[in-house]
């Protein structure tokens, strides 16, 4: 018990020394474009949000990845049955054909326009719905008035932007590092009538990287009142195997590091996904590092061969580190 607590302190020192210390701006490059479709494998509904500010850490290799995956669809309006009623728009988004979402995407942001499904139009009048306001960096906090309309009734309240928290996202089989964590708030009531309301309050954590368009994990909760109540919690990663479409894949696959134990020399077998400079490192127990080199990798299977013999023998950590993510693996020395 006490080795597994120390390699995760040595884990997390690992992080804390080799990320990036500069911090992500979004921009436009951010927003989905049409053609897109973005992944989220289901996790088990106990992961928090944790605590904002610089320089987290927020751990997630724990939280259960169920096989279930969310693929959310971006399109054109015009391909869409509602399109017409939301003139506004130049993106709509689908989970399941027939249920339509619909924005306004900018070199200022990323605006909501309104929904579509069934016999229901839901649109928003103003310009203000952002749930994105660009340059977005650390300590941005931006509130907004909406308003708008339902076949029933109108739509009222206020939706604030903040980039709430930076550091290093890590996810049961990915790490991301540079990372910007925006939280949206949104109150939005609907009114169908003097007195008869039904008000709806969303929490949404998104985590961002600026290499990557989307999301890389998005936790969504929301609370619903008045004429009636309900309670929904979702939460989606982006993990290995299932990024965010080709644009925003990792740069890395599988790593494998044998033997281990090793004597004298150790092997690394690399999956490389993205050309680019990868940097490679070993780490002692006490996150000093002992190692280090880099190679310009291109998409295939990188092998490569190391000497061990002159390392004290014990317990280090092998990093790797490509485009906006790291990958990691121990490796042990008798």
């Amino acid at each position: 018990m006490m080795k597994k607590d120390i390699y995760s302190i040595v884990i997390l020192l690992f992080l804390s020394v080799l990320a990036a210390k500069g911090q992500p701006t979004l921009n436009s490059n951010n927003n989905p474009v049409a053609g897109e479709s973005y992944y989220y494998r289901v996790t088990d509904t106990i992961a928090q949000p944790g605590p904002g500010g610089s320089g987290q850490t927020w751990n997630y290799t724990g939280v259960q990845v169920t096989l279930n995956t969310v693929i959310v669809h971006y399109v054109t309006p015009a391909s869409t049955p509602y399109g017409s009623s939301f003139p506004q728009a130049n993106l709509a988004s689908y989970v399941l054909p027939g249920d339509y979402n619909y924005y306004a995407s900018s070199s200022g942001g990323f605006a909501y326009k309104g929904r579509g499904t069934g016999s229901d139009i839901a649109t928003i009048t103003g310009s203000s719905y952002l749930l994105l306001s660009y340059p977005l960096s650390f300590g941005a906090n931006i509130t907004n008035t909406i308003s708008g309309s339902t076949s029933v009734g109108t739509i009222s309240g206020t939706v604030n932007i903040q980039g709430d928290g930076t550091g290093t996202l890590r996810l049961p089989s990915i790490t991301y590092n540079n990372v910007l964590r925006v939280k949206v708030t949104e109150d939005i009531t609907f009114s169908f009538g003097p007195g008869v309301d039904e008000i709806v309050h969303t929490e949404s954590y998104y985590w961002y990287n600026a290499t990557f368009r989307g999301p890389l994990m998005r936790i969504i909760t929301s609370t619903t009142s008045g004429i009636s109540s309900a309670y929904s919690k979702s939460v989606g990663v982006a993990d290995f195997g299932l990024g965010v479409d080709d644009l925003v894949r990792p740069s890395l696959g599988a790593l494998r590091v044998f033997p281990s134990p090793a004597t004298t020399s150790a092997n690394i077998e690399l999956e490389v996904l993205k050309a680019g400079n990868t940097e490679f490192a070993i780490l002692d127990l006490t996150g000093k590092e002992v190692q280090r080199w880099n190679a310009d990798l291109t998409p295939g299977t990188y092998t490569h061969r190391f000497d061990v013999a002159s390392l004290p023998r014990g317990i280090y950590l092998l990093s790797v580190r490509g485009e906006g993510m790291t990958r990691e693996q121990r490796l042990i020395l008798e």
